[in-house]
C-alpha cells in the first residue's frame, strides 16, 4: 500500500525486531520509520529520516549460565539510534573487517541540558579473529546511578545478518522507496508518448 494512499485511520502498528542475547546483556534492534508531511499543495515530503533504535538491557543477576534460563532488565534498558549514514560505517566495517569508528550522541544537544548525557556506541574486532563487541557506554551527570556501560560479543553471524539488515534499511530510513513506488504520471501528449 503506497503510503500517499493510506488514512491515518488506516494505518496499522507493525513491529519486528532482531535481538541478541548474551551473558551479561542483551542488544535488540528495531526500526523507527521515518516521518512524512504533507504540505498545503498536497504534496508529501520527507519531514524527519528513520533510524535503526539499538536497546541494551543488562542480564538479571543470579539468573543463570544457560540462555533459555536467562532473564533481562529491560526496565534498565540504554538506546541508541542509528541514523542512515551511521547504519552506512556500521556496514563499511563489516564490509571492510575493520572496527566502527565510535558514534557520539548528546540525546539534549542544543537545549537547555545539553551535555548532561553523553552516548558513545562502538564496535570493535577482537584480534582479527570472526568475533565483534558491541558496546554501548552511556554518561548520565543528571541521573543518581551516574553511568552504565553495557557489551555483548557480536558472532561473524550475527554481525552478517545485522549488514544484510542495514543494507536493507539504508534507502527505506531516507524514504526512497516510497518516493520510487510512487507512479509519475505524464499526460498522454507528452514527451516520449506515440502520436
Amino acid at each position: 500500500m503506497l503510503l500517499s494512499k493510506v488514512q491515518p485511520s488506516q494505518q496499522r502498528s507493525l513491529y519486528a525486531n532482531f535481538a541478541i542475547y548474551k551473558g551479561k546483556a542483551a542488544a535488540s534492534f528495531r526500526v523507527r520509520k521515518p516521518r512524512w508531511v504533507e504540505s498545503q499543495d498536497g504534496s508529501i515530503s520527507l519531514d524527519r529520516a528513520g533510524s535503526l533504535i539499538v536497546e541494551f538491557a543488562p542480564v538479571v543477576p543470579g539468573s543463570g549460565t544457560n540462555v533459555g534460563n536467562r532473564s533481562y532488565q529491560w526496565d534498565k534498558k540504554q538506546t541508541f539510534a542509528l541514523s542512515p549514514v551511521e547504519l552506512a560505517g556500521l556496514v563499511e566495517s563489516c564490509t571492510s573487517g575493520k572496527s566502527m569508528k565510535e558514534l557520539f550522541h548528546d540525546p539534549n544537544k542544543g537545549g537547555t541540558d545539553s551535555g548532561k548525557i553523553a552516548k558513545t556506541l562502538s564496535l570493535q574486532r577482537f584480534d582479527q579473529g570472526q568475533d565483534w563487541y558491541l558496546q554501548l557506554a552511556v554518561k548520565d551527570s543528571a541521573s543518581k546511578d551516574g553511568s552504565a556501560t553495557m557489551g555483548l560479543p557480536i558472532t561473524g553471524a550475527e554481525l552478517y545478518t545485522l549488514k544484510t539488515l542495514s543494507e536493507f534499511l539504508i534507502p527505506r530510513l531516507l524514504g526512497w522507496d516510497e518516493v520510487l513506488a510512487e507512479p509519475e504520471l505524464v499526460p498522454a501528449n507528452s514527451y516520449g508518448s506515440r502520436q
